[in-house]
């Protein structure tokens, strides 16, 4: 048998259209390597926070309102804040607000998913909640642009590499039977299961080996190999040997009916349509219609709404206010010249309005990433785009964890200055001001998740192998 390993081993270095096709592929992948590198270096570049900027900013204001105190010290005034200026903590609040930012990870190059899509930055004062609506149309990217996403190298993996695989062993086995040559193998003491399998591996084998040379040369180009770990690295080459994996044992599957390589490219091409193309389609369809989302246009009209009849009565949520806190409660003048308590009345009275609307459109956004979680399985494509966004930091799972931890940071921001607003006290503690940080999940919790993904495709890999070793009992060498 190391004969026969060698022979085909010396007619796969003669077939041309094999390496011909590796290098175009090749060559294809490291410009998606590229456009990802760079597509992710201008998001990174976007997000950059100056931090020497920022403290020196945050020093100089709280010189100026240490300033301002020590000169009412000194003149024997009390310490209120003034309508106006540094130690109004409203005005804290409004010019030396925090950002929270969701860190991109180098390794993101590599499927950048529809994490383009999503706000990265968000702006925490007292009214991020009401401003974040206005930062979600904020994006002025062609719109066709974020429809179709970046070319990355996880379309290159998810759409082109099957189509590789296909191409190089759709006539593995059948042209041999069509030119007659399959007949010769049966008076050798080998099943053809055996030869089946030793002349679809060997191909194969050099298709994964260059697919998994890309991932590390990927990793390598996009500088996160201290930052990925070997975890997330390890993790990227299994899910890419897997999917590769499926794909050959459907190949193995199809060559097992003994079919002509032009029957075999058909089904094999339909094959392709349908769990790429149709299947991921009629999915993501059919989630948008059995939970369809409220109106966008509504929820902004409906806070726009909101926002002019809680202005309309401002005056009115002021004078309740104070009924209900009267220890709070000054004379006239002063408590007309409230904007800030007024601001945040309206505030809340404008939250409350929107969050029928608001609920419902989260609920029904969780409603369509269940459903696509529980269809999952059904396409390759979704289960190995799922994978690599989990893998590299793009999946929608650690978004809503950024989401979370911006809107649990927003709570402590409301905590620090509500209380100094409502009782009219002066703010000085520019440079004590909380940061965020965000909190990276465990790569236990990466690992699971990719491992489970992976197992969905592990699972019909081995159905179609076992269907395939079945079908070769019965393979017939004759046309």
């Amino acid at each position: 048998m190391k004969g026969f390993i060698r022979q085909e081993w010396r007619l796969v270095q003669r077939e041309r259209s094999l390496w011909i096709l590796l290098v175009v592929f090749v060559v294809v992948a490291l410009y998606a390597i590229y456009n990802g590198r760079e597509a992710i270096q201008r998001e990174q570049a976007s997000l950059m926070c100056d931090t020497h900027q920022r403290k020196a900013f945050l020093d100089s204001l709280e010189q100026v309102a240490r300033k301002e105190e020590a000169k009412l010290v000194s003149l024997q005034k009390p310490l209120e804040p003034p309508a106006w200026g540094a130690r109004h903590p409203y005005f804290a609040n409004m010019r030396a607000a925090a950002t929270a930012t969701l860190p991109l990870l180098n390794l993101s190059a590599l499927s950048i998913g529809q994490s383009d899509l999503h706000i990265k930055e968000r702006l925490i004062r007292l009214d991020s909640e009401q401003k974040a609506l206005e930062q979600d149309e904020s994006d002025l990217r062609h719109p066709l642009k974020l429809k179709l996403g970046e070319f990355d190298f996880a379309f290159v993996i998810i759409y082109l590499f099957p189509l590789l695989i296909l191409a190089l062993l759709f006539s593995v086995m059948s042209g041999e039977k069509e030119s007659g040559v399959l007949s010769l193998f049966g008076v050798q003491p080998v099943s053809l299961f055996e030869i089946a399998k030793r002349k679809l591996l060997l191909r194969a084998a050099i298709l994964l080996g260059v697919a998994e040379a890309l991932v590390l040369i990927g990793v390598l180009w996009s500088d996160a190999r201290l930052e990925a770990g070997v975890g997330r690295v390890v993790l990227l080459m299994l899910a890419v040997l897997v999917y590769g994996m499926f794909w050959v044992a459907l190949v193995w599957f199809v060559l097992s009916f003994g079919k002509s390589p032009a029957v075999n490219a058909l089904i094999l091409g339909a094959c392709w349509i349908a769990l790429l193309i149709v299947l991921p389609s009629v999915l993501n369809g059919l989630a948008e219609v059995l939970y369809p989302l409220p109106s966008r246009v509504k929820y902004v009209d409906a806070m726009r709404q909101a926002s002019v009849e809680a202005e309309r009565r401002s005056a009115k949520l002021l004078e309740q206010f104070y009924q209900a806190h009267p220890e709070l409660a000054k004379d006239t003048l002063a408590r007309d010249r409230d904007f800030a308590i007024k601001n945040l009345l309206a505030m809340e009275e404008v939250l409350k309005s929107v969050q029928p609307v608001r609920e419902k459109f989260h609920a029904q956004r969780a409603q369509q990433a269940e459903f696509i979680k529980r269809v999952q399985w059904l396409s390759p494509a979704i289960v190995m785009q799922q994978a690599l966004n989990t893998i590299v930091g793009t999946s929608e799972e650690r978004y809503a964890e950024f989401m979370r931890q911006a809107r649990a940071f927003h709570q402590q921001w409301r905590r620090l200055f509500e209380p100094l607003i409502f009782q009219r006290k002066a703010f000085t503690s520019y440079t004590q001001l909380p940061e965020f940080q965000f909190q990276e999940e465990h790569f236990a919790e990466v690992a699971k998740r990719t491992l489970v993904l992976l197992m969905l495709m592990l699972i019909p890999t081995s159905l179609l192998t076992l269907g395939a070793f079945i079908r070769f009992k019965t393979y017939s060498i004759v046309l």
